[in-house]
């Protein structure tokens, strides 16, 4: 199958239409989150990226602050988080920024300079962003080209406050980063998170992968939920 996958056991809500966007102006309610994932490998595996678009950024400890003293804002916590490995070194950029930073519709979200856009047929992403404890410059575009397109959004705990949504679970990712200089082209994988809570209140453990095949992909994912109950 293009993108078997193995987990969660809970029930599957109607299927999203990726014409319409990756809903990038869903709402996001005080102490929630969004997050729009995408990682990919070379092809001949020797350069690798994950990058992650946040509103109410579960990483943030700013964030997680703000929510001990009362309901918080998440789009006061959006940041775009770019890792690259592999040949060349490391980079890693993920500045925190506020609000006044963000601007989205359906089919496109800024934070800060960098942006994200769906054309119909590939999520472009320009990154315009520095690198965090020696400040470097990270721009260019990377490409994201969906192969297979996740039919469902599934929820991840009894009441419905955790969604995924498996957008690509395998795509061809075309990366052009004049700066820090890296080029190439592979295999990658796109997916969305939403939840009207925070990550810690409903889980106690998260786990996911997947699995590159000639002819698809398979996604994992297991969680061990705070009622006792996981996905296994």
């Amino acid at each position: 199958a293009p993108g078997a996958l193995a987990g969660p056991t809970s029930r599957a809500s109607d299927a999203p239409d990726l014409r319409a966007g990756p809903r990038f102006d869903r709402s996001v309610g005080h102490d929630g989150y969004v997050w729009w994932y995408v990682d990919a490998f070379s092809a001949d595996g020797s350069c690798g990226l994950t990058i992650i678009a946040f509103i109410g950024s579960v990483f943030s400890p700013y964030y997680a602050t703000a929510r001990r003293a009362g309901p918080a804002d998440p789009t006061d916590h959006v940041a775009l988080n770019v890792a690259l490995y592999g040949r060349g070194g490391k980079r890693w950029a993920m500045t925190e920024r506020s609000h006044r930073a963000l601007r989205r519709t359906a089919t496109s979200l800024a934070i800060g300079a960098s942006e994200v856009h769906w054309d119909g047929t590939c999520l472009r992403i320009r990154i315009d962003e520095r690198t965090a404890v020696l400040p470097s410059p990270v721009r260019g575009e990377v490409r994201v080209y969906p192969e297979a397109v996740g039919q469902q959004v599934f929820t991840l705990d009894g009441a419905g406050a955790h969604r995924w949504w498996p957008i690509a679970p395998r795509a061809t990712v075309e990366v052009d980063l004049p700066e820090p200089g890296r080029r190439w082209r592979g295999l990658g994988y796109l997916d969305c998170n939403h939840g009207d809570a925070p990550l810690e209140r409903d889980f106690v453990a998260w786990h996911w992968s997947r699995t590159m095949k000639q002819s698809g992909a398979t996604v994992f994912y297991d969680i061990t939920r705070r009622d006792g109950t996981d996905t296994g």
